[in-house]
């Protein structure tokens, strides 16, 4: 059974996925955001090349208790996803770790293991090619085979037919199928976003929300401090700042009751532990099961941004899990969403 709210969620992941946005290319998906939220005339917004920034717009009318509320939170939520890009040598490379070796970003992991993976799970997949400009397709394409050189971190893969000289950037093709509770798609992280849009469209939303671009390579967090530290005047969401994200599970074990992902920190640092205390209140009043994923379990973006800042900034993230992580089959389950989506709605009320 899929509820009408969660039916409609999907419907606005699946037009999100139509769009592309891959990493260090999410040009077309934040344009196509900007349009969609300005036809909602409720919000201001401001878009940079890197991320995109929705306020709501000023109320005389509003009630002092209204303006107590507003900008309490500054709700993250990053746009990019995986994809292949044209390097140097013409070959078809797995773009986050091109983008990595070119900015001299350090990998998270670095086992034979950990680069076979990726190269096997992105084999015989449906490819297209865009305009990072304008987002256009320009042609449609299967991946035949992977190429690994490990020592050299390159995933490279073959192509069904030769791209031409100006296609460079290709977005994998991916759209939500559902088997009995469970629904999968690239959902890393189009979900969170479709879940903020839904909100937009159907609630008073209050809170501030930023798009970043560039998670995937571990640079989002520069898209928020560099809003907050041209917007000083905000204090109040300085250590109130939430990031939405899946997270990856090995199994359904756990899942399929339905829990919702927080953390009291990640591999960098601590998070804001009364702002996680609060939401682990909101989730037991409201019977959403919980689950603490262990600080010493993976880096995310809010790490990032508390670490980089020392501290200056912090908060809390909230993360729906999924199986089959970064694959366009990423898994999760009608109750995890379900239960994702009454959080976010109890904190901004």
């Amino acid at each position: 059974y899929m509820n009408k709210e969660i039916k409609e969620i999907l419907k606005i992941t699946n037009q999100f996925l139509k769009i592309p946005s891959v990493t260090s290319n999410e040009k077309p998906f934040l344009d196509y955001l900007n349009k969609k939220i300005s036809k909602l005339k409720k919000y201001n917004i401001i878009q940079t090349d890197s991320y995109l920034l929705i306020k709501t717009k000023n109320n005389p009318n509003k009630t002092n208790k209204n303006k107590n509320k507003e900008n309490k939170y500054l709700f993250s939520i990053h746009i990019d996803r995986h994809g292949f890009a044209k390097n140097n040598n013409n070959e078809i490379e797995y773009q986050a770790y091109k983008r990595k070796k070119e900015e001299k970003l350090k990998f998270n992991r670095d086992t034979k293991e950990f680069f076979e993976n990726c190269a096997l799970r992105h084999t015989k997949e449906n490819i297209s090619s865009y305009n990072p400009k304008t987002g256009k397709i320009i042609n449609k394409y299967i991946s035949n085979r992977n190429n690994l050189d490990w020592k050299n971190k390159l995933v490279t893969f073959t192509l069904n037919k030769d791209p031409k000289s100006n296609e460079n950037i290709f977005m994998l093709n991916s759209q939500i199928s559902i088997t009995n509770n469970l629904f999968f798609a690239q959902i890393d992280n189009v979900i969170s976003a479709a879940v903020i849009f839904y909100l937009l469209k159907t609630s008073n939303f209050q809170d501030e929300i930023i798009f970043t671009t560039q998670e995937e390579i571990g640079l989002s967090y520069k898209c928020v401090l560099d809003y907050l530290d041209k917007n000083t005047t905000e204090n109040t969401i300085k250590n109130q700042i939430i990031t939405l994200d899946t997270t990856p599970y090995e199994n359904f074990n756990n899942k399929e009751k339905g829990f919702i992902v927080l953390r009291k920190g990640d591999e960098n640092g601590d998070f804001n532990l009364n702002l996680v205390k609060e939401f682990e209140k909101i989730a037991n009043k409201n019977k959403i099961p919980i689950e603490y994923k262990a600080s010493n379990n993976g880096m995310t973006e809010l790490g990032r941004i508390s670490s980089t800042s020392k501290g200056k900034y912090n908060g809390a993230t909230i993360q729906i899990p999924t199986t089959n992580y970064h694959t366009t089959y990423e898994t999760s389950t009608f109750e995890n969403l379900e239960n994702y989506l009454k959080i976010i709605k109890k904190i901004i009320n």
